[in-house]
Parts: C-alpha cells; sequence; structure tokens
C-alpha cells in the first residue's frame, strides 16, 4: 500500500481522517493492518490568518510547503483534512514544484453521491466553503445540484464552527440550530447533505438528521485508502 500523508489543519479533523484511514483499513485487510501515515501540521492560526487577510498567495505556500515535508517523510500522495483549504487546490496543483499528487476532497463525495442517486446536495461548511465553489465545479458536472443555506444561516454555521467546533466544544443548543440549517436545506429540496467541515459529523448523524449525511472527512479517508491500494 502507498504512503499516505496527511495536511492536518484543526486537530479534531485530523484525527478523524486518520481514525477513518486506519478503522477501514482494518476492516477491509485485517485487525492492525493499514498503510504508512504521516502527518504535518502548520499552527492553525497561520491559515486562518491567511484566509481573514485574504492572503492566497500564502495560503497556497503553506499548503506546499507541507506537501513536500510530507514527500520527505516518504510520503507517496497527500490529501488535506480541510474543506476550506481546497480553495487553493488549483493553484497548488499547477506548481510544478508539487512533490506528490495532491487527492481532492470532492471526488470520493460525488462517488458516494452518484452510487446513492442523489441529485440535490446542501453543503454545509465554513462561509469560505459554502461561498467559494470548491465543490460545485467537480458534482455539477456531473448533474448534481448544490444548495447552501441563507446568509442569516451561514453566518451561524460559520460561528459555530470557529468559535466552538474547532476547540472541541460541542453545545446542545449550537447542534440545535445546525439541525435545523439542515432541516431548512431539506425544505428547499435536498436529498442530502454534504457536512463539509472536518467537525460536523461529530455532532451530525444519521440519527438525529433527516436526510442522507456525506460526510466528507470519513469519504476522504476511504478515498485516500484505495487510492493507496491502487498499483
Amino acid at each position: 500500500m502507498k504512503h499516505i500523508g496527511i495536511a492536518a489543519i484543526s486537530a479534531e479533523g485530523a484525527s478523524l481522517l486518520y481514525k477513518t484511514i486506519v478503522h477501514e483499513s482494518g476492516r477491509r485487510f485485517g485487525a492492525y493492518i493499514h498503510p504508512e501515515i504521516s502527518l504535518h501540521a502548520f499552527s492553525f492560526s497561520k491559515y486562518r490568518e491567511c484566509k481573514e487577510q485574504d492572503r492566497l498567495e500564502l495560503w497556497s505556500k503553506l499548503l506546499l510547503e507541507s506537501a513536500n515535508k510530507l514527500a520527505q517523510a516518504g510520503a507517496e500522495f497527500f490529501v488535506c483534512t480541510s474543506n476550506t483549504n481546497h480553495l487553493v487546490f488549483d493553484k497548488v496543483t499547477n506548481y510544478s514544484l508539487l512533490p506528490i499528487p495532491w487527492l481532492h476532497i470532492a471526488q470520493p463525495v460525488l462517488q458516494t453521491a452518484k452510487q446513492k442517486g442523489l441529485l440535490t446536495l446542501g453543503l454545509m461548511g465554513t462561509t469560505v466553503t459554502m461561498t467559494s465553489k470548491i465543490y460545485e465545479p467537480v458534482l455539477e458536472s456531473a448533474g448534481i445540484k448544490i444548495l447552501t443555506p441563507n446568509a442569516t444561516e451561514m453566518n451561524t454555521l460559520n460561528s459555530i464552527i470557529y468559535s466552538e467546533l474547532v476547540q472541541g466544544i460541542f453545545r446542545a443548543e449550537s447542534i440545535a440550530k445546525l439541525l435545523e440549517i439542515e432541516s431548512s436545506l431539506r425544505e428547499r429540496g435536498c436529498d442530502g447533505i454534504i457536512l463539509g467541515f472536518t467537525e460536523l459529523p461529530i455532532v451530525m448523524t444519521e440519527q438525529n438528521t433527516s436526510l442522507p449525511l456525506l460526510d466528507s472527512t470519513r469519504l476522504l479517508g476511504i478515498g485516500a485508502l484505495e487510492y493507496a491500494c491502487q498499483v
């Protein structure tokens, strides 16, 4: 199996992705069996500063440097735990110095949506993820429509993510607000929801929601494992 690199952003997201790869590999190949995995993380504050100051060039260089460090550790390709950081995917992959491939998070989401026959997906994540067309080029080219929350819902969702979820805070009243947003997307015609932020699957499950959930972190982990198993 290929050596997997993880460009980590938030602690919760990185741990979810790592555990998904390890557990799914064990399920498929036997207990304790999984690919070699290396992880690199800059301080989360560096990415926050880039986003807040709209410094896409520096943002891209951080991902490129992570890729280089992962390649030096032996990784043969890498995945990024952050949906938001895929905003610079095209810019980074166009660098001739990118040492190893970067597997885009939307690809395994598309595969699952097609398998489930889903046609209209609600996207929940940070404001940047919901407004920056990270998923649309991949999914809409396959005939799958993307809907996002309204402006008020976006602000609420973004605030809960950054003030609570990334810090490991999970308040019942905030979870209730997230479920209200999911219900609103269902009423607008969605037949599935993309959980486009790595901490959302911790508080939103198919036991407390009314629509199928496409957990981008878990699907990325499964996609990374499948890529690692390719000859």
